[in-house]
């Protein structure tokens, strides 16, 4: 598969990176794409427990998978610590990722943010495992005077 790097973005580096483990087609990288293509949502975090469950893979290629997901600046890998399982936070999303590394889009979507064409910035957060994230439009150039003016906004809901 040949590069393609129609447009100089931000995160072409990363591009290039995801570009090159689709071309490799090392199989638990495409399960990986194949996940991601799937996927509606991205979490901020995903247990690497789960995401090993969801491929199908060994132990073993699973450290190599998550190697390769920091290696390729796609996500940071926390280990796991007083109770908490290692997990991967993700920079972009997985939608985004799989069409990048498969050369069906050139710009990767950073993780709860989505940008609009009117000023406004989508926040997404996951507030409540059970529960869908919460998404917020806000202006991209907050001031610390509004951020403790939602604070205490959101502060006065709680009941």
């Amino acid at each position: 598969m040949m590069l393609l790097m129609a447009k100089q973005s931000k995160h072409s580096r990363v591009v290039k990176k995801l570009r090159e483990a689709d071309a490799e087609a090392w199989g638990p990288t495409v399960k990986f794409f194949d996940y991601c293509e799937k996927q509606r949502s991205t979490p901020r975090e995903t247990e690497i427990s789960t995401l090993q469950s969801a491929l199908s893979v060994s132990r073993r290629d699973m450290v190599d998978l998550v190697q390769g997901i920091v290696e390729a600046e796609i996500g940071t890998r926390i280990i796991g610590r007083r109770g908490f399982n290692s997990r991967i936070r993700w920079h972009f999303s997985l939608p985004s990722i799989a069409k990048v590394a498969r050369g069906q889009a050139d710009e990767l979507e950073e993780v709860g943010i989505k940008r609009h064409s009117d000023g406004l910035v989508e926040h997404t957060f996951k507030l409540r495992d059970n529960k869908p994230p919460v998404t917020m439009k806000l202006f991209d150039d907050l001031t610390d005077r509004e951020v403790e003016r939602l604070y205490l906004f959101q502060k006065s809901l709680v009941k």
